[in-house]
């Protein structure tokens, strides 16, 4: 679903938010500050709330921001100032993860991981992406030649929670019993 957020947004705020061209680039941006702060932030967050927790926030800022774009008959401020959940989605979610795995994965293999990790993310996610995007115009048809952003974000936003609720009930996080052996082997 992030993917398609870079697919989707810029056609999204031209159709239905109404924004010029030379107005999108601006409206994205706010996302990319937000992101830069909150990365300051994460390692805060993640000292706080945990490495399930981060990753639940950021997906619940998935939700939230789709959710948002799914009410196409907000006012165009509201949609893009909810821009500014990009940072959320793209630190608590990718960054923390990519932290994880780092944390997780073995010294000799950390870097192998975090390729795979990347090509997972970076490389199958815009395929995949642009599937989901064609399947979701196939069971939610154009109107009038404008894509049904409201039914396509709804259901990215109802994707968004589903991973939540998942990672809230069922993630464990291995990194804390790795940093607790490796306390324990040095204290020997």
């Amino acid at each position: 679903i992030h993917q398609i957020y870079f697919m989707q947004t810029a056609p999204f705020f031209s159709d239905i938010v109404g924004l010029k061209d030379s107005q999108i680039g601006p409206a994205m941006t706010i996302g990319q500050f937000a992101e830069i702060a909150v990365m300051v932030a994460t390692g805060s967050l993640l000292a706080f709330f945990g490495f399930r927790w981060v990753i639940v926030i950021g997906c619940l800022a998935y939700f939230l921001r789709y959710l948002i774009f799914s009410i196409v008959t907000l006012p165009a401020w509201v949609i893009v100032s909810s821009q500014a959940l990009h940072g959320l989605c793209y630190a608590c979610f990718f960054a923390a993860a990519f932290i994880y795995v780092d944390r997780v994965a073995p010294e000799d293999i950390r870097s192998s991981a975090q390729t795979v990790f990347g090509i997972i993310i970076l490389g199958i996610g815009p395929v995949l992406g642009s599937y989901v995007v064609a399947l979701l115009n196939r069971v939610y048809p154009a109107i009038d030649g404008v894509p049904d952003y409201a039914s396509l974000w709804r259901t990215l936003s109802l994707v968004a929670l589903a991973t939540a609720i998942f990672f809230a009930l069922f993630f464990r996080d291995e990194s804390t019993a790795q940093e607790s052996e490796a306390a324990e082997g040095k204290a020997a």
